[in-house]
């Protein structure tokens, strides 16, 4: 190795150590200072700031957060029995009707065993007191798999509900339109059973 291979290599290694010393985030160009305001948590899959100032937060094992960033107060408001958490899957996506707390209405999508397989379900739930309850089952039977599930909810101004799902590691099904994995799929209302592909 020569000379200069070695103060080069030499100079990264200084400038580690010194970017270790001082870490420091950046967003674009502007530093953001970082700290920790809830600890102890699962694998949080979907963060939401919520229309009542709170951070909603799902993980993977289960349960529903709302985090208060105020107070720090963190309350667990459902913890699902029959989500199923193996590899990537379990409870994915979340999101809250737009006329929320009006509409007290909660959105999870998550995968559970039937029949020992990995399936994967879109529930509405409703906010009452506290806790989540009355879930609705808006659909379900979708193929699942330990990976590749998705999954993500938007509920846009006109309360059209857009659910995304993964291939299940099954990627061919991507293309197949009498398959619901591997899609984006729209409602007709954030009522709607019947989800259609677009």
């Amino acid at each position: 190795m020569n000379t200069v291979n070695r103060v080069f290599i030499a100079s990264c290694f200084l400038l580690i150590l010194i970017t270790d010393a001082k870490s420091q985030v950046y967003i674009g160009t502007t530093p953001v200072d970082t700290q920790s305001v809830v600890t102890g948590i699962d694998t949080p899959w979907e963060i939401i700031w919520g229309p009542d100032n709170n951070i909603w937060f799902t993980e993977r094992k289960g349960n529903v957060n709302r985090f208060n960033p105020e107070t720090r107060e963190r309350k667990v408001l459902l913890t699902i029995p029959d989500v199923h958490e193996e590899s990537e899957s379990g409870l994915l996506g979340m999101a809250l009707h737009p006329d929320f707390p009006d509409e007290p209405y909660v959105y999870l999508v998550y995968n559970y065993l039937d029949n020992g397989n990995i399936e994967e379900r879109l529930v509405r739930y409703t906010y009452s007191e506290g806790s989540l309850t009355t879930p609705f089952v808006l659909l379900d039977n979708i193929v699942g798999a330990p990976n590749h599930n998705g999954s993500r909810i938007v509920i846009d101004s006109e309360y059209k509900l857009y659910l995304t799902t993964g291939d299940a590691f099954a990627f061919s099904v991507a293309q197949d339109l009498n398959s619901l994995s591997g899609k984006s799929k729209r409602s007709g209302s954030s009522e709607a059973i019947v989800i259609t592909i677009f």
